[in-house]
C-alpha cells in the first residue's frame, strides 16, 4: 500500500523503498513532474533535486537534474535519457561530460584527469606520469603506418608518400635544423647545418659504404685525426695527424703525375713524395730533409740518387786475401752484364717480365754489382800497392845509393 512522501528530509533521514507505492511506481515520492525536494540541513545538503518528466521526442532531454546552490543557474549534474552524464560548476552549461559510445565503450568529449592508469589490471601509467606494461605504441591510423614503438625497443616509421625521415627543429621554427632520411634506393642520408645552409655530410648506402662529404675528425682537440676534403680541384681526402708540436699530412695530388705525399704541415714542406710517371729517367721516390731539402731519389729504372755522402758499413773481406785476390774479385764485379729490360722493367733470368720472387736472390748474383765491397776492395788494393811503391822506391833509393858510392 502506499506510504506518505515526505517534502523534507533532514540530516541523517533515510529514504528508503517503503516510500514507493506497491506498484513500484513513483508518484507517492514525486507525484508531478518538477516537484522538488530539500534533502540534508543549512550547511550541508543538496537544495533541489528533481525529477523531469521524460520528453521521448526531444533528443536527449534530463530526467534527473542536481543543483548543490540554491543560486546554481544550472545543474551541477545532469542524467540525459541517452545515459549521458554531464557536469558543470553551477554558474555555467555543463561543460564535462561521460557516456556510452558504443560497445564497450566508455568516452568523454573532455580532459580527463586520475592518478593512475590500469588497463586489465597492470600499471600503464603510474602516478608520477612513467608508463609502464606497454606492448607496442602506434601513431599512425593503423598498426602498420606512421610510427610504431614495441616493448623490445623497435622503432618503426612508415610514410604512406615518399620517403620516412626524422626532422630535428628548435622550439617555435617552421625549418628543419637536422634529417635522417631513408632513400628510395635504401640508402640514409644525415643533413646538418640548419635551414638555408643545409649540407649532407654522411651517406650510409644501401651496399654497406660511409659516404663521407666533409671532413672526418677524431678528437677535438691534440692529438687529433683528421681525414679532410679539400676544397682543391686537384687534391683528393688527405689525412692530417697531429699532436700539440706537430702536423703531418698524408695525402694525394691529381696533377699530370699523381703523387702520394707526407708533408710536414706545421713548417710547410713535404719529407717524401711518390710519384707515378712512366717517362724516362722519371722519379719515382723523392725524399727531402728536415730543411725542406731534397736529400734522395728513386727513379724508374731502379737508379738511386744520394745528395750527398753515402755511408755504410764496411763489408767482410777475408783477411787472407792479397793483391790477386782483389784483382779477381773486381774483374768478376766489373765483368756482369746490365740486366735486360723490355718497356723500362727488367727481365727474369726465366724470361718473365719483372723479376720472379724465386729468382731474385740468383738474378742479383748475376747481374747485382756489390758496390760496398768494391769499393772496400778497390780501397784495399790501392793501399797495397801504394805500399808495394813505397816499399820499391825505398829499395830503389838503396840501389842508387850502392850505385854512387861504387863509382865514387
Amino acid at each position: 500500500m502506499p506510504v506518505t512522501h515526505k517534502t523534507t528530509a533532514n540530516s541523517g533521514d533515510v529514504i528508503s523503498t517503503d516510500i514507493w507505492n506497491e506498484d513500484h511506481s513513483i508518484t507517492s515520492l514525486i507525484p508531478d513532474a518538477n516537484d522538488t525536494y530539500t534533502i540534508g540541513n543549512s550547511t550541508n545538503r543538496w537544495h533541489i533535486a528533481y525529477i523531469n518528466q521524460i520528453n521521448m521526442l526531444n533528443t536527449p532531454s534530463y530526467p534527473l537534474n542536481i543543483y548543490e546552490q540554491a543560486t546554481d543557474s544550472y545543474p551541477r549534474l545532469r542524467i540525459a535519457d541517452t545515459g549521458l552524464i554531464e557536469w558543470s560548476d553551477g554558474s555555467g552549461v555543463p561543460d564535462v561530460n561521460l557516456y556510452r559510445s558504443g560497445t564497450n565503450v566508455l568516452k568523454t568529449d573532455d580532459s580527463f584527469a586520475c592518478f593512475s592508469l590500469l588497463v586489465n589490471g597492470a600499471t600503464v601509467i603510474s602516478s608520477t606520469r612513467s608508463m609502464y606494461n606497454i606492448q607496442s605504441i602506434s601513431l599512425g591510423s593503423t598498426a602498420s603506418s606512421g610510427v610504431s614503438i614495441d616493448n623490445n625497443g623497435t622503432i618503426e616509421i612508415w610514410k604512406t608518400s615518399g620517403d620516412p625521415y626524422i626532422d630535428f627543429k628548435t622550439s617555435g621554427e617552421t625549418n628543419y635544423d637536422a634529417r635522417i632520411q631513408k632513400q628510395s634506393d635504401h640508402s640514409l642520408t644525415f643533413e646538418v647545418g640548419g635551414a638555408g645552409s643545409l649540407k649532407t655530410p654522411l651517406t650510409l648506402a644501401a651496399n654497406g659504404n660511409a659516404e663521407f662529404s666533409g671532413n672526418v675528425i677524431i678528437s677535438s682537440t691534440s692529438p687529433m685525426l683528421k681525414l679532410e676534403n679539400t676544397s682543391s680541384s686537384s687534391a683528393f681526402p688527405r689525412l692530417e695527424i697531429q699532436n700539440p708540436a706537430i702536423t703531418w699530412r698524408l695525402g694525394l695530388l691529381y696533377t699530370n703525375n699523381p703523387t702520394f705525399f707526407i708533408y710536414d704541415a706545421t713548417r710547410s714542406y713535404s719529407r717524401l713524395e711518390i710519384l707515378y710517371d712512366t717517362s724516362s729517367n722519371a722519379t719515382q721516390f723523392k725524399w727531402y730533409n728536415s730543411n725542406g731539402s731534397s736529400v734522395m731519389r728513386l727513379d724508374i729504372e731502379g737508379d738511386l740518387w744520394i745528395d750527398g755522402e753515402y755511408n755504410t758499413y764496411s763489408p767482410e773481406i777475408p783477411e787472407s786475401w792479397n793483391q790477386k785476390d782483389y784483382v779477381n774479385f773486381l774483374k768478376q764485379q766489373l765483368n756482369k752484364s746490365h740486366p735486360p729490360r723490355k718497356d723500362g722493367k727488367k727481365i727474369c733470368i726465366c724470361g718473365k717480365i719483372g723479376v720472379c720472387e724465386e729468382h731474385i736472390q740468383e738474378f742479383n748474383e748475376k747481374y747485382a754489382i756489390n758496390i760496398s765491397s768494391i769499393a772496400v776492395v778497390s780501397a784495399k788494393l790501392i793501399v797495397d800497392l801504394t805500399n808495394k811503391i813505397e816499399q820499391l822506391e825505398q829499395r830503389l833509393s838503396e840501389l842508387e845509393e850502392r850505385l854512387n858510392q861504387t863509382v865514387g
